[in-house]
């Protein structure tokens, strides 16, 4: 077993608990051929990438043999299956029923975004299909795997939502931004940029104070950090996670049930997916026009 989880070999016998959701237990002779990966550096933990066929990616390693592999920093995880006396070693790994058995058989499904074109062989498969907004459109193919295109889609969803807060940011700026300049007795960045919203395109991003970066950096780094161990917590607890879910809802808005989940989810990557359409509109706009978006309403 090579010291960044990779080992090599084909699945000698497997037994499973009678709740195949639960956890898969698969014995494997060594040497392995198995993909480890650390949840998250310098936590305990580790997943299954790829190698097993009977364990889907994204699994959660839960024991060693008799060993609660869950608490074991990543490398001595590696360290106990390579010292594991024997000819095989006994693996258990935990993770939902949409990601064990069969559920990453690829199948021919049309994509709705390009009816005329088949879907991408990662987003046709049964995991990727109870996406929420997952209408098989992936041109270039960027997911090559359904680690890759979690991966997408948790960098999607943060996009998203730093673009909604940043549509209305800028709109809101350009309408009030001199008032609660003089309210609060400031200069208004505003009026130092030509009454332009500060942006890679029309410059002023100097203009804020040295305060005001500092705290936007500690707030993202405390959001990553928050967002982090709630997705290495839920990955250890149910062996899954969904992604953007920081367990975030004061005012108990998201539904209990099934369905009205999956509506709140789509509803959000669709305002989220165009707020990124409409941000970057705003930026151009100003940048080829040279005034402010809301020009005409005021």
């Amino acid at each position: 077993v090579a010291m960044d989880g990779t080992a090599t070999a084909t699945p000698l016998a497997k037994s499973k608990s009678s709740d195949p959701r639960v956890c898969t237990t698969i014995t494997l002779p060594k040497p392995l051929r198995i993909r480890l990966e650390e949840i998250r550096p310098g936590f305990p933990g580790a997943r299954l990438v790829s190698g097993a066929s009977d364990v889907a990616p994204n699994s959660i390693l839960l024991r060693v043999g008799l060993v609660d592999a869950t608490t074991l920093p990543f490398r001595e995880v590696v360290d106990l299956i390579a010292a594991t006396e024997g000819a095989s070693v006994e693996l258990t790994f935990k993770g939902p029923a949409e990601v064990l058995g069969n559920s990453q058989k690829k199948k021919k499904v049309k994509s709705k975004a390009l009816p005329w074109q088949s879907c991408p062989p990662v987003l046709a498969t049964d995991e990727a299909q109870q996406l929420a907004g997952n209408v098989g459109f992936d041109p270039l193919n960027f997911a090559k795997d359904m680690t890759t295109l979690s991966t997408y889609r948790e960098a999607e969803m943060k996009h998203g939502r730093l673009a909604m807060v940043a549509a209305f940011g800028w709109v809101a700026a350009e309408l009030w931004d001199d008032d609660i300049a003089a309210v609060l007795k400031i200069p208004s960045v505003l009026q130092e940029n030509n009454g332009l919203n500060p942006s890679l395109l029309d410059g002023g991003l100097e203009l804020p104070p040295v305060y005001y970066w500092a705290a936007v950096l500690a707030f993202t780094a405390w959001v990553e950090s928050v967002g982090a161990t709630f997705k290495r917590d839920a990955l250890v607890r149910d062996g899954m996670y969904l992604a953007g879910d920081l367990g975030f809802d004061p005012l108990s808005l998201y539904p209990k049930d099934k369905e009205g989940k999956a509506n709140m989810q789509l509803a959000e990557l669709k305002h989220g997916r165009l707020a990124m359409l409409a941000i970057t509109s705003f930026a151009l706009d100003e940048f080829v026009l040279q005034a402010p978006v809301v020009a005409p309403l005021v």
